[in-house]
């Protein structure tokens, strides 16, 4: 006990190592941040909005195209490949996201100007 040491410590100190003392030694960052509640959007948060994803087609781009759709957003799909935008625009499809605005692929092998590669 730090009191019978003679050291003085502050209210401000005591909850603080009285919060961390509650925890003990078995309680796990885990354990902790599971008993927090958890933010949980509605299921229109994005409705009506339009969100350009790049690398739509695989990755990151890919679960944060199928997230927005998810939460309402229309999604523009833009990678370099088509076959991999084509698979993401049928997950959305199928789990009755809106309607993907395009299927459109970048190639900058065919023109430099990135605009002019949307087919």
């Amino acid at each position: 006990d730090h009191q019978d040491e003679g050291e003085f410590i502050s209210p401000q100190r005591q909850q603080k190592l009285a919060k961390t003392a509650s925890f003990g030694t078995r309680t796990s960052w885990e354990d902790v941040l599971n008993s927090q509640p958890r933010y949980s959007p509605r299921g229109d948060l994005l409705a009506g909005r339009i969100l350009l994803v790049s690398g739509a087609g695989d990755g990151i781009g890919r679960v944060a195209a199928e997230t927005f759709a998810h939460f309402g957003a229309c999604v523009i799909l833009l990678g370099r490949t088509t076959r991999k935008l084509e698979t993401v625009y049928d997950r959305i499809a199928a789990a009755d996201g809106p309607d993907p605005s395009s299927r459109h692929s970048i190639s900058r092998k065919r023109n430099t100007h990135p605009t002019s590669g949307l087919r």
